[in-house]
């Protein structure tokens, strides 16, 4: 494991020619972590910004972690703290599971509160308060997720949705069905079928 301190921002790269492994932590208390190749995550990436085109996670972390680049992410991730997109970028996670660890308001959010990017999910799923009761998932105002899949919890949670949700494949249903989802920004289907089942359910923005 490895980390920087305060004010001593800590940047890594991972150029390895037969690929990457993370297995440790890597703490870049605001600094970056680059990947290039192929990369394997079975530690945590926290406190900076992570640049690469690919990420395999084997139950690895991100926490509080900047999305810097488009990324293509496979595998099982655990997200703990908050996830922070940049400007742009576009995330596909496919058919993989993301784990959401964190007690209390865990937010998924722009860098800076501006800007707009996207997650596609083909089959995934999100299980808002894995291992932390009493969470909230706070998907942020510019955050679109698209595509089919689930947005579920693990134990009772909360997911509020500030972004745009979109239902857009043939087909396909993008199912959420969280203990508590509350609508404020756009839940919308331009494709496939959407399926809203939870609990407890508010809104107070659009849906089409």
């Amino acid at each position: 494991s490895v980390a920087g301190s305060a004010g001593n921002a800590l940047n890594v790269n991972f150029n390895a020619s037969g690929g990457n492994t993370i297995a440790g932590t890597i703490d870049n208390s605001g600094g970056t972590t680059a990947l290039t190749g192929a990369t394997t995550l079975s530690g945590t990436i926290k406190n900076g910004t992570l640049l690469g085109s690919t990420l395999n996670s084997s139950s690895g972390t991100l926490n509080n972690v900047t999305i810097g680049s488009s990324l293509t992410e496979s595998g099982t991730l655990n997200v703990s703290t908050g996830l922070t997109l940049a400007n742009g970028v576009t995330v596909n996670e496919g058919s993989s599971t993301w784990n959401f660890n964190t007690t209390g308001a865990l937010p998924l959010a722009m860098q800076g509160g501006t800007g707009t990017a996207t997650i596609v999910m083909a089959g995934g799923q999100w299980r808002a308060g894995n291992g932390a009761a009493s969470q909230t998932l706070q998907i942020g105002s510019g955050v679109t997720v698209q595509g089919f899949g689930t947005l579920t919890d693990s134990t009772a949670a909360s997911i509020a949705n500030g972004g745009t949700i979109t239902s857009n494949t043939a087909a396909q249903t993008l199912t959420i069905n969280p203990t508590t989802f509350s609508n404020s920004g756009t839940l919308n289907v331009t494709a496939g079928t959407m399926t809203l089942s939870s609990t407890n359910l508010a809104n107070t923005g659009t849906i089409t």
